[in-house]
């Protein structure tokens, strides 16, 4: 797979060539996409309507049965960070695609028929595993958003940003790091395998993505394939900004059948 997929935006985090991809200041549905995209109809409310009143949007029921919720009070959670961890971005959404990974993710979620409202802030954390992306999303709230952007400026995936993946329900030893003991994305995916970016829509929202290859290393090749491709199998994968001990964003992946059809399994 593509080792950045940067193409949309510059380095510098400005939006580059997503402006033409993406022109409008909320992101509505197109055409339907021809890709594996498994992402069923939504029942929840729409973003955009949530943005005309005073609150953010709520956090949704998944519907998709391959994701749940990231659990801040998780035991192994807590004993990394000595406590619940703060938690910058609630995740509302996600799916599993086989769009090129040189497509921004929100142009992903745009052709999957999710609506984001312009003016509102969201993050997102695009996993690349070989052909395919895990791309999940969620809203920043006001109160965040200073700690969102500096977990995700120039520079971050070497100096803060690091990426934990947790089996959940697995008998054998895992070679596995929780924040406090691994290495940033950088150091531990590469360089060319990692980026994060955030940038101002027109209207005034904001938005970041932080993006991870997770095949990148000898390591995670061997040991993803036991864990993300056995049904049944329980994920914790969850971003973390280690210099304001926070987590940026995060989500249990769980291996359904759904799921591996997605994978192309």
């Amino acid at each position: 797979p593509p080792s950045t997929g940067q193409a949309w935006a510059d380095e510098d985090g400005s939006e580059g060539d997503l402006e033409m991809s993406i022109s409008e200041d909320t992101v509505r549905p197109t055409a339907q996409s021809t890709s594996n995209t498994v992402r069923p109809p939504s029942t929840a409310p729409s973003t955009k309507d949530a943005a005309r009143s005073t609150s953010p949007p709520e956090p949704c029921p998944p519907i998709s049965d391959w994701w749940s919720a990231f659990a801040p009070d998780d035991p192994k959670v807590v004993k990394e960070f000595g406590g619940p961890p703060p938690t910058l971005s609630t995740v509302l959404d996600g799916v599993i695609t086989d769009q090129p990974g040189d497509v921004c993710p929100y142009e992903v979620l745009q052709k999957a028929g999710v609506e984001l409202a312009g003016e509102e802030s969201y993050m997102a954390l695009d996993l690349h595993v070989g052909a395919r992306r895990i791309v999940v999303y969620g809203h920043v709230a006001q109160g965040s958003l200073a700690a969102v952007k500096e977990a995700t400026q120039t520079g971050a995936t070497s100096s803060r940003l690091k990426l934990s993946v947790i089996p959940v329900n697995i008998s054998i030893p895992v070679p596995v790091h929780g924040p406090a003991t691994a290495g940033t994305l950088e150091s531990f995916y590469g360089k060319n395998h990692t980026s994060s970016k955030q940038w101002t829509t027109p209207s005034g929202g904001f938005r970041a993505v932080v993006m991870v290859d997770l095949l990148s290393t000898w390591m995670m090749r061997t040991l993803i394939p036991r864990l993300a491709f056995t049904e049944g199998r329980q994920i914790d994968l969850y971003l973390s900004d280690w210099h304001q001990r926070v987590v940026v964003s995060g989500f249990r992946l769980r291996v359904t059948p759904q799921a591996l059809k997605a994978f192309g399994k």
